[in-house]
């Protein structure tokens, strides 16, 4: 789980004004929560006052994989993770 404004601080954190993005992130939750509800994948998404995250038994993921230390997981990783976000530095650190 991760807290609006954890979200917020990820998706902009080169936004000086992040209170401003506020209205705009629960836009976006909103949209993703419908489509996602729409496809019949409603229930990939847990929801809590203030916060929300994944399911993870809802989803198929080479991390989580990676991270149960199942030998597919591990072989998934080919060097390569989140390279486009800053945030992403941490866990590359932590799959090499």
């Amino acid at each position: 789980m991760c807290t609006n404004n954890e979200i917020i601080s990820v998706l902009w954190e080169d936004e000086d004004d992040l209170n401003g993005k506020q209205t705009y992130f629960k836009s976006i939750r909103r949209d993703m929560l419908s489509v996602l509800k729409k496809l019949g994948c409603g229930d990939v998404i847990v929801q809590r006052r203030g916060a929300f995250g994944i399911n993870k038994e809802s989803v198929q993921c080479d991390y989580y994989d990676w991270r149960s230390g199942s030998v597919e997981g591990i072989n998934a990783y080919r060097g390569e993770y989140m390279a486009q976000y800053s945030w992403g530095e941490l866990t590359h650190g932590m799959l090499k």
